[in-house]
C-alpha cells in the first residue's frame, strides 16, 4: 500500500512538472455570467443569459424549457453575434396559452464555443408569478400560500386551512408529497379572470394538478368558500402526486370521492342524494364516473355523490391503510397492471362483490355489477333519467369542478359556487 502511494505522489509532481493536468482537474472555459427573467405577466416571459468563454466566440446558446408535469420540453436556439462574451435572450408568448400565475417552469441551457467546449447547465425551477400584485406567502417546506387581500388574518385563515387537510390526509394514508403544493387565492373574479387572457369569465379557479398548483378566487369575506374549496383541491393535488403514474390513471370516482371525503364539513347532502336515487333506481353505471362524470348538471352532481359514497363506504368499512395502499397500487403499476387483482389483494375481495354491498347499504338492489373498459360518451339509450335533485344546503357547492364533465388530471376547472336561485 505504501508503495503504491509513492508512486502516486511521484506520477503527479511528474505530470505538474510537465506542465500537464489531470482531464478531472481541468477548468471549464465557459461560464454563465447571469441569467435573469423579465417577468410581464401574463402576456410575455423573457429569459435572458450572459456567458463568456476563455477559450474560443460562443457559437451556439439553446434554451430547454417545460412546465412542471409537461411530457415533453421545448428547445430553442437563441440568436446572437458570436464572441468570446455575449448576451442573449428568448421572448416566450404566454397570453397564447394557459400559463397559470405561479407555474414552475423547469429549464436549463446548452452552450458551445468555436473550439468545441460544451457547458450544459443543471435544470432550475423559474415560478411565473402575477407580479402585478403585491403578493404576501405564507410557507413551509410542503405548502406556500399567496394572497394579497384581506391582509394577514385572511392569509393565515387559508394556510391554516390548507395546512389541516394536507396533513391530515397525509398522515391517515401514509404519503409524503413530492413537491410542494401552491395556492394562490386572487381577491376578486376580475382580478382572477385577467391572470387567464383565453379563459371564460365564468370559471372561478383551476387546479393544476401536474404543477402543484391551485389558482383560486377567493374574496376575503367568503369564509364559507375557503372552507370549502381548500381541503377538496388540496386533496386533489396530493392524489395526482401519489398515485401518478405514466402506465395508468386512478378512476375518477375514487379521485373526487377522496376529495369530497376531505373536506372538513358534513356531506350528508350527498348521502341524500344517493339515497334518493337508490330508491328511484337512478343511480349512475360504473362506466359514467371512471374515467370521466357525465356533462349534463344533474348527473354530473350525482357522479359526485356517489363517488363520495363509494369512498366513504371504502374508508369507514376498510380504513385509511388500506386506501393508501390502494393508492400506492397506481404510483408502483407496470404496464401489466391489473386493476381488479389489486383491489381485491388489498381489500379481500372483488370489486363487483363490493359494488354489491355498496348498494345494498345505500338501498339499491344488489344486481350484477360491471367494471367498464371504456367510459361512453353519451348517456345510452334506455338509461333512466335521475329524479328531481335535493335542494342543497345553503352554501352548497353544486358544481365544483369541471371534471364532473370530462376529467383530466392535469388540469381541474372550478365553477363559482352555485345557490339554488341563482
Amino acid at each position: 500500500m505504501k508503495r503504491w502511494v509513492a508512486v502516486s505522489i511521484f506520477l503527479l509532481l511528474l505530470l505538474a512538472g510537465l506542465g500537464i493536468r489531470p482531464a478531472a482537474a481541468q477548468e471549464q472555459p465557459i461560464r454563465v455570467l447571469s441569467e435573469p427573467f423579465e417577468n410581464n405577466f401574463p402576456v410575455e416571459l423573457f429569459f435572458k443569459i450572459e456567458v463568456e468563454s476563455t477559450a474560443a466566440d460562443i457559437s451556439r446558446i439553446k434554451l430547454y424549457y417545460h412546465l412542471r408535469g409537461s411530457t415533453s420540453q421545448t428547445q430553442v436556439p437563441l440568436e446572437f453575434t458570436p464572441a468570446r462574451r455575449v448576451p442573449a435572450s428568448y421572448r416566450w408568448h404566454t397570453e397564447f396559452q394557459t400559463v397559470p400565475p405561479g407555474a414552475p417552469i423547469l429549464y436549463h441551457w446548452e452552450i458551445k464555443d468555436k473550439a468545441g467546449n460544451t457547458l450544459t447547465t443543471e435544470e432550475k425551477t423559474y415560478y411565473y408569478d402575477d407580479v402585478r400584485f403585491d403578493w404576501k406567502t405564507l410557507a413551509d417546506e410542503e405548502l406556500v400560500v399567496f394572497w394579497y387581500e384581506g391582509g394577514d388574518e385572511f392569509g393565515q385563515e387559508v394556510y391554516d386551512m390548507a395546512s389541516l387537510s394536507l396533513r391530515q390526509l397525509e398522515e391517515r394514508l401514509g404519503v409524503q408529497l413530492d413537491f410542494s403544493i401552491r395556492i394562490v387565492a386572487y381577491g376578486s373574479q376580475e382580478d382572477f379572470v385577467s391572470a387567464f387572457p383565453r379563459m371564460n369569465d365564468w370559471v372561478g379557479g383551476r387546479a393544476f394538478t401536474a404543477m402543484g398548483l391551485t389558482v383560486q378566487t377567493m374574496p376575503p369575506w367568503d369564509h364559507e368558500w375557503v372552507a370549502d374549496v381548500i381541503p377538496h383541491e388540496i386533496s386533489h393535488l396530493l392524489f395526482y402526486q401519489v398515485t401518478d403514474n405514466p402506465y395508468v390513471a386512478p378512476p375518477a370516482w375514487l379521485n373526487e370521492g377522496l376529495a369530497s371525503y376531505n373536506e372538513l364539513k358534513e356531506n350528508s347532502y350527498y348521502d341524500e342524494l344517493v339515497a334518493q336515487a337508490a330508491a328511484d333506481g337512478t343511480l349512475l353505471p360504473m362506466a359514467f364516473i371512471v374515467g370521466g362524470f357525465p356533462a349534463d348538471h344533474e348527473r354530473a352532481i350525482l357522479a359526485y355523490a356517489q363517488s363520495y359514497s363509494l369512498v366513504k363506504t371504502l374508508i369507514d368499512g376498510y380504513g385509511w391503510e388500506k386506501m393508501g395502499a390502494y393508492l400506492h397500487a397506481f404510483k408502483t403499476a407496470k404496464l401489466s397492471f391489473d386493476e381488479a387483482a389489486a383491489f381485491q389483494g388489498i381489500y379481500g375481495l372483488s370489486f363487483e362483490e363490493f359494488l354489491a354491498q355498496w348498494r345494498i347499504s345505500v338501498g339499491a338492489a344488489a344486481g350484477p355489477t360491471q367494471i367498464p373498459s371504456a367510459v361512453p360518451t353519451r348517456t345510452p339509450q334506455g338509461t333512466s333519467q335521475p329524479g328531481p335533485t335535493p335542494t342543497p344546503p345553503p352554501g352548497r357547492a353544486t358544481w365544483p369542478c369541471a371534471s364532473a364533465a370530462l376529467f383530466l388530471p392535469p388540469v381541474v376547472i372550478l365553477w363559482r359556487r352555485r345557490r339554488v336561485g341563482d
